[in-house]
């Protein structure tokens, strides 16, 4: 790791670059946040730059950067345990014996094909040569130092480490997580060989890496990127989801503005990759985000600046859109089904003009597996509440004021295996999700002012009276479990009155 130049610096700036460097030299920074041969050296941050980043010059938009490495020969490192394995996109030497690791160049291949997909395809280099890195899996750091393939310059690191077209890794205790560290190192690379506004963007860096990272393969035998994990012990090692489980579940949970805000030493932690993933996943996977966020994210294959992605996150109503998703998120979480519309987008279950304790049935609704019977007892102008789906948006603004009595009428599916469960709003008691029965009315509030949390959510059943602490807009769903939503049918159909 080389220093920035020190004559220019006042003492200020000086005792800081010299702080900054000793901690680089400690840790295992990562290396968005440190100078290095192949990026220009300056201050490491994480947080959401304080202005804007300027655009690079036309020349350093017109190339990525020049593949410094030099030829290995693998012969003698085969003497040592050192195999070679390769793809066009990455050369790997490991001395890990174990037949999966010859296939992790396919892989590469593969994340390599999604990120051209995603992210935009990079520049030629001034040489004109193929895109491709070299990758060590190491298990025994003394054999690669002793045979030139760690360099002495090179950062302490537990895990992983990149450095222009190369990174190291160390072994993981799963080929899951193995493989997982191993395309977040590649996507490093593939990220920082252009000059571009993001670079500085630590929960950006860090996020798209771990986003690009998270893989699988489907049925018919084609690798999945950015897929939210179904199981925790289908990606062992991993653990993203689990540790913002416990942030929820302790009170800690990060606001959209501390998520961009984090330090560059809470990436010595892997907590802030979680937060940093969880906001990538967020807005990749987001119906009306996701365009504008990859938009924003080819900022990284054409020397772009921040600007864009600026843009998308100051969104009025991104913000609690982001704090109702890490309050409710797990694996296996649908993110489709369970998105919001904020409170200026009505759906088409509700009139467009909403009025304190009215609505109007739209004709549109689907009324699939409800009773006759159960729909001739509903009063009319009466709200309808999918079981297919989240928090949905109803025209009923709550205030501290004004007590609302909502009474629900009708039945629905829940499941189909191992046996068929259907319920009313009252929900069934043989399931429970979040410490209420399955199939239960529940209601959240979006409160008015955007500075307010938002307040626990309310248990109503078939009938209850709702006097609110806050004001706010009211939302409503059938209790179930975030990943068990698609095999719902039917609705209820929810009467308020003041």
């Amino acid at each position: 790791m080389s220093i920035p130049k020190l004559a220019s610096l006042s003492a200020e700036r000086l005792l800081h670059t010299v702080g900054v460097w000793l901690l680089l030299s400690m840790f295992a920074v990562p290396s968005w946040a440190q100078p290095s041969a192949s990026r220009p050296a300056s201050s490491p941050r994480a947080g959401a730059p304080s202005g804007p980043v300027q655009k690079p010059d036309s020349a350093a938009r017109s190339f990525r950067l020049s593949d410094r490495r030099q030829p290995i020969d693998p012969g003698p490192l085969a003497a040592r345990g050192i195999r070679r394995h390769a793809s066009k996109r990455l050369i790997l030497f490991t001395d890990v014996i174990d037949p999966e690791v010859a296939q992790l160049p396919q892989l590469v291949d593969a994340a390599y094909n999604n990120l051209v997909t995603q992210l935009g395809e990079l520049p030629p280099s001034r040489e004109r040569d193929e895109f491709q890195v070299t990758g060590y899996l190491i298990r025994s750091q003394p054999l690669f130092r002793e045979a030139g393939l760690l360099p002495d310059d090179l950062a302490r690191f537990d895990h992983g480490r990149n450095r222009g077209y190369e990174f190291w890794l160390n072994e993981q205790p799963t080929p899951y997580y193995r493989a997982h560290l191993l395309l977040h190192e590649f996507t490093h690379c593939y990220t920082t060989v252009v000059r571009h506004g993001l670079l500085q963007t630590g929960w950006y860096m860090e996020g798209i890496a771990e986003l690009f990272a998270t893989h699988n393969l489907d049925k018919d035998g084609q690798f999945q990127f950015a897929h939210i994990p179904q199981q925790r012990t289908q990606f062992p090692g991993l653990g993203r989801i689990r540790l913002i489980e416990e942030a929820r579940r302790d009170g800690n949970l990060l606001s959209l503005t501390e998520v961009q805000q984090q330090p560059y030493e809470r990436f010595l932690k892997p907590e802030a990759y979680a937060w940093s993933w969880a906001l990538c996943q967020f807005l990749t996977g987001h119906p009306r985000y996701r365009a504008p966020f990859l938009e924003a994210s080819h900022s990284v294959t054409t020397a772009g600046t921040d600007a864009k992605l600026r843009q998308l996150l100051s969104e009025p109503s991104l913000a609690r859109e982001w704090e109702w998703f890490t309050r409710d998120l797990c694996h296996g979480y649908d993110q489709m089904l369970a998105t919001i519309n904020p409170p200026d987008k009505l759906p088409n279950s509700v009139s467009d003009s909403p009025a304190k304790g009215k609505s109007t049935r739209d004709s549109n609704a689907n009324a699939d597996s409800q009773p006759e019977d159960d729909r001739s007892n509903t009063p009319a102008g009466s709200l309808i509440i999918r079981a297919k789906g989240g928090w949905q948006l109803t025209p009923l603004d709550l205030t501290t004021q004004s007590p609302l009595t909502l009474e629900a009428f009708g039945r629905f599916q829940l499941q189909t295996e191992p046996q068929t469960l259907v319920s009313t709003a009252e929900g069934v008691s043989i399931r429970y999700h979040a410490g209420l029965p399955l199939g239960r009315l529940v209601g959240r509030i979006w409160p008015d002012d955007p500075q307010v949390p938002t307040p626990p959510d309310l248990d109503l059943g078939s009938r209850a009276t709702v006097a609110p602490a806050i004001s706010g807009r009211l939302y409503l769903r059938l209790n179930d479990a975030w990943n068990e939503l698609a095999d719902n049918q039917g609705e209820v159909r929810v009467s308020p009155t003041e």
